[in-house]
């Protein structure tokens, strides 16, 4: 089909729209955390800052300030979930939604996914994005020249096509977000509600924060939880999900096989060895094979043995070495391991909805 003139402005004009709107987000970010910092902002929890600017909304949480540290775990995981419920009352009653306004979150693979994946991924979030939802997601995302994209481009990209962009809010982290529109190739919409999970320094990564680092604010803070595929990260939230009670539905299998896979070739072996890196919505799957036929009394024995011999060449790697967050993955599943085992989120997992498509 051919491309009238007007389409072509129209292109054009978003593209410059976009990458300006970028622009304006990255130097509003330090300035906005440097408010935060002072707590200059109105408080709307006791953990929680809120900064109006325009049309545009900031909520600001310190980074060691996300949990309501109680006498036991329980205590907090309740604690925590009441403040949240707080929060979000807050935030729907600027967005001008009803209390009850369900709020999804979006999680999975920041690697585009395949041409296939991408199709799929996209109708997937199209079916349980509804319109009378809030979408909340990370919001830097890859969009690559041939179409394929990442879960959050995707995310992107079926809410501007359902016009909802005012019901959506971005998960923004005070040092790993400039970095990923600056460097790593991401973009993101121009939305009017960002939540900034910061920390004592963001110009520096010790003191600031990185992926990984905001989401205790964004699981507590939703209802729903859609996984596609999904790495270290997608699991730990996973986790945080079951906890919570909440409903959680996986897409597998959108992931491209370029990206699915270290091929490593050794000498002493004469041949190549294809190793999977980590797909928490597969995990997921295992885990309910792996204790399928076991006895209740033994899961976690079993678990760990089997947590153990999971990973390795050939068996599975925890992510791709050369991605700029791959050192945050370790941790980011060993704090998440720890939480499904000590929390027995195992006899929970009949929570997950597999999706149809």
């Amino acid at each position: 089909m051919a491309v009238t003139l007007d389409k072509v402005h129209a292109s054009k004009l978003d593209s410059y729209t976009l990458e300006s709107s970028q622009k304006i987000l990255l130097e509003k970010i330090p300035l906005i955390i440097a408010q935060f910092q002072q707590k200059k902002g109105q408080w709307i929890s006791s953990n929680c800052q809120h900064i109006q600017e325009g049309k545009v909304h900031y909520y600001g949480i310190h980074k060691n300030q996300q949990m309501q540290v109680k006498e036991n775990p329980q205590l907090s995981y309740l604690a925590t979930r009441k403040l949240y419920q707080e929060i979000k009352s807050h935030i729907l009653q600027i967005m001008g939604l009803p209390p009850n306004t369900k709020v999804i979150q979006v999680v999975g693979d920041s690697a585009a996914f395949s041409i296939g994946g991408t199709e799929k991924a996209k109708e997937f979030l199209k079916i349980n994005l509804p319109e009378n939802s809030v979408v909340l997601y990370g919001y830097t995302g890859h969009a690559e020249n041939d179409g394929t994209r990442c879960v959050n481009a995707a995310v992107t990209d079926v809410i501007n096509e359902k016009n909802i962009q005012d019901q959506v809010i971005a998960n923004l982290v005070g040092f790993h977000t400039p970095i990923a529109l600056k460097q790593w190739g991401c973009s993101g919409p121009e939305l009017k509600h960002y939540v900034i999970v910061y920390g004592d320094d963001e110009s520096c990564r010790e003191h600031g924060t990185v992926f990984g680092d905001d989401v205790v604010s964004s699981d507590f803070f939703a209802d729903t939880l859609l996984m596609l595929d999904g790495g270290a990260q997608s699991f730990r939230q996973a986790c945080h999900s079951l906890l919570l009670d909440q409903e959680i539905i996986i897409l597998p299998g959108s992931r491209a096989p370029s990206k699915a896979f270290a091929k490593e070739t050794f000498q002493e072996l004469a041949s190549e060895v294809k190793t999977p890196y980590f797909n928490a919505s597969r995990f997921i799957q295992e885990v309910i094979t792996a204790i399928s036929e076991k006895d209740k009394s033994n899961y976690e024995n079993y678990l760990n043995d089997w947590y153990k011999n999971y990973f390795g060449r050939g068996k599975c790697y925890i992510g791709d070495p050369k991605r700029g967050d791959f050192d945050t993955k370790q941790k980011l599943m060993d704090d998440a391991w720890k939480l499904f085992i000590e929390e027995k989120l195992y006899l929970k997992i009949k929570i997950f909805s597999n999706s149809k498509l």
